[in-house]
């Protein structure tokens, strides 16, 4: 059991230090590739103009590689502002339609309050002219009768 633990141990202390190693960045492991050539090279004994020569590729490998991340970037991000332009330009359309709703409701509703203002006046308009029409034709029917009363009585005050 014991055994089992400390290479247990081991193995993480060895995948820690794999982890850290592949966190660099690309720059600097690019550096370390120079350097490693230098080294190399230097070993070897190659003079300086073959040295300044691989020193010039690296760079401008690297000089590549940014420009190349640098492209890319940008066009992300006119990628990103096209996408939130769109975003906006939606959300406006949506605020648009809200408002719209919101006003044809409104209107909607005060339609309906006027048909239903003119359904009660034209009910209650209807109801006059039927106690008028029943008034007046109740006041002629009165009239008459007060009038043969009248007779009437004034028949029997004459005998």
């Amino acid at each position: 059991m014991a055994n089992k633990a400390k290479s247990t141990s081991k193995a993480t202390q060895t995948g820690a230090g794999a982890g850290t190693e592949t966190r660099r960045t690309t720059s600097s492991a690019e550096r370390d590739q120079a350097t490693t050539r230098l080294d190399q090279i230097t070993d070897v004994g190659v003079d300086e103009a073959t040295m300044s020569a691989v020193l010039d590729q690296t760079r401008a490998w690297n000089a590549n590689s940014k420009a190349c991340f640098d492209t890319l970037q940008e066009e992300l991000h006119s990628a990103v502002k096209e996408a939130n332009a769109h975003i906006s330009e939606l959300r406006t359309i949506r605020v648009n339609m809200l408002a719209n709703m919101a006003q044809n409701s409104d209107n909607i509703q005060k339609q309906h309050m006027a048909h239903r203002d003119i359904a009660t006046d034209r009910t209650w308009t209807q109801s006059n002219e039927l106690e008028t029409m029943l008034a007046a034709k109740s006041g002629v029917q009165a009239d008459a009768f007060v009038a043969a009363l009248m007779k009437a009585l004034g028949d029997l005050n004459a005998k």
